[in-house]
Formats: C-alpha cells, sequence, structure tokens
C-alpha cells in the first residue's frame, strides 16, 4: 500500500495541511485590489505567499480577455 494514500482509491493524505485560520475585515476597495494584484490566483494564496515572503515580486497582470476566456 503507497504510504500517501489511505486505503484503496481514496483521497490522498496532505502532509502540511492548512488548519489554521485568521480573519481580516477588508472594505471593498481594499478587496478589490486584492483581486486585482491576484490576477487569476486565488486571494488567499496571494495574502499568505506574500505574508510569508513567497512571492517574486509582483506577478504578471492577466488581460481581462483572457481571464474571463
Amino acid at each position: 500500500m503507497d504510504m500517501g494514500t489511505k486505503g484503496k482509491g481514496g483521497r490522498r493524505r496532505v502532509r502540511n495541511k492548512r488548519d489554521q485560520q485568521i480573519t481580516v475585515r477588508l472594505t471593498d476597495r481594499e478587496y478589490r485590489k486584492l483581486q486585482q494584484a491576484a490576477s487569476g490566483s486565488s486571494v488567499a494564496a496571494l495574502v499568505r505567499n506574500r505574508l510569508l515572503g513567497l512571492s517574486k515580486g509582483t506577478a504578471p497582470q492577466v488581460p481581462l480577455v483572457n481571464r474571463q476566456a
């Protein structure tokens, strides 16, 4: 049996499970700015990466027409 799965089939086990949560209140304008900065990625991933120093500068902006496609 593979160490990464639970029994036959099923979901793979996560080694570094994210089980801690923080709550932040933002204005609509602040949240929209974060959404723009995330450019197609999740806002949570953007905030996590920036706070933990994992991002390499700013992400390239994806044109709106490409995000809608």
